[in-house]
């Protein structure tokens, strides 16, 4: 009896082994790529050395369809799939097809357009994610190599991300982390399909530590700005005040001059009312930057906000020369936020100079801003 089953198992593996090499052969024969595609079912059973073999034929095939019809977009598509797919197995035979790589994902470049413009999120993975996939074939994983690759790979991000296919975001938000236009939004989009993951008390302590790991590994464009933000929101509670100052100190320690750490300070201290603290560090990151609109605003606010203090301390509740010196400044800065800023896309500075000039008594002026809070 034993024998017999013995010899029962060495039929069953000749048989196998048979119909493997079956599918190396058909696929062989096969004139499409429909075909070939058709004929390699049930090809992960073979070994490597064999499914390489396959990937020889779909390749040479899907390639061969394309260059008959370079607008021909699901022929574009399935070269690249496959060339993909065997690139994980065989870079170096991948590499073989380096010129047509090019014209197919660059072909795909146009439905990719059309899918932004439409904000078709799915047409627009379903093609522009091969520009990036193709890149990483042809310059060995170095996205640098490819000036084209931080814009197109920050798109693919997006329509990841608005279809909920959160671990595609976060891989194709990657190559665009450390650039100087994508590189911020690019990071806003991984953190948020990091947070999503979040489930538990656990996962948040995890998450946070992921996040603050991040700070300084992507010095280009606003990466570390989005990270520093995320840390202090997640930070903000005030039982958490202690945490906070310490990632302030830390930050401050290896960068002394970003603006943002002092825009952030300010904020976390006008959140809490502490209007010398904040007025303080939005000063100085105005010093950095005096371009920074969004915290001039928000200077201009707290000056009127600890002029307010100060005058309801005073007997007639009348402002005094130190609420006037304060309410002046914050006429001054709000005045240059409406030079930037005409239509109040950054900040709503009509109210901000009605009170200031209503906490004056500049009847006049009050009423120019508080007519245009109206319109």
């Amino acid at each position: 009896m034993k024998k017999i089953i013995v010899m029962a198992l060495m039929v069953l593996g000749t048989s196998a082994a048979f119909a493997q090499t079956d599918i190396v052969k058909t696929v062989k024969k096969a004139k499409t790529y429909a075909d070939a595609v058709q004929a390699a079912q049930g090809m992960e059973a073979l070994s490597e050395d064999e499914q390489a073999k396959v990937y020889d034929v779909l390749l040479k095939l899907s390639s061969k369809e394309f260059e008959a019809d370079k607008k021909n977009y699901d022929a574009a598509r399935a070269f690249l799939e496959c060339a993909t797919n065997y690139a994980q197995k065989n870079p170096k035979g991948a590499m073989k097809y380096y010129v047509q790589l090019n014209d197919a994902r660059n072909s795909l470049l146009d439905p990719g357009q059309e899918g932004l413009t439409a904000q078709d999120y799915q047409k627009v993975y379903d093609n522009l994610h091969y520009y990036v996939d193709a890149a990483n074939i042809m310059y060995e994983g170095d996205y640098s190599k490819d000036q084209g690759v931080p814009q197109i790979t920050y798109f693919v991000a997006v329509a990841a991300s608005q279809l909920g296919k959160d671990k595609e975001a976060i891989r194709y938000a990657q190559p665009a982390l450390n650039d100087s236009t994508y590189g911020g939004a690019a990071m806003s989009i991984k953190l948020a399909a990091l947070r999503k993951a979040v489930k538990n008390h656990n996962d948040s302590i995890e998450f946070i530590s992921e996040v603050k790991d991040l700070y300084g590994k992507y010095p280009v464009g606003a990466a570390n700005d989005v990270v520093l933000q995320e840390v202090v929101n997640y930070y903000s509670a005030p039982e958490y005040k202690a945490e906070l100052n310490k990632v302030f100190d830390e930050v401050k320690a290896k960068d002394p001059n970003n603006k943002m750490l002092f825009a952030l300070i300010g904020q976390t201290a006008m959140n809490n009312r502490e209007y010398d603290a904040a007025i303080e560090n939005f000063g100085k990151a105005i010093e950095l930057d005096p371009t920074f609109t969004a915290v001039r605003y928000n200077l201009a606010l707290c000056l009127n906000q600890k002029a307010m203090e100060v005058i309801q301390s005073t007997p007639n509740g009348k402002p005094n020369d130190e609420a006037k010196a304060l309410l002046n400044q914050s006429v001054e800065h709000a005045l240059k936020v409406k030079a930037e800023d005409p239509e109040r896309k950054v900040a709503n500075w009509a109210y901000t100079l009605y009170q200031a000039y209503y906490m004056l008594e500049d009847e006049a002026n009050a009423k120019v801003y508080e007519d245009l809070m109206n319109n």
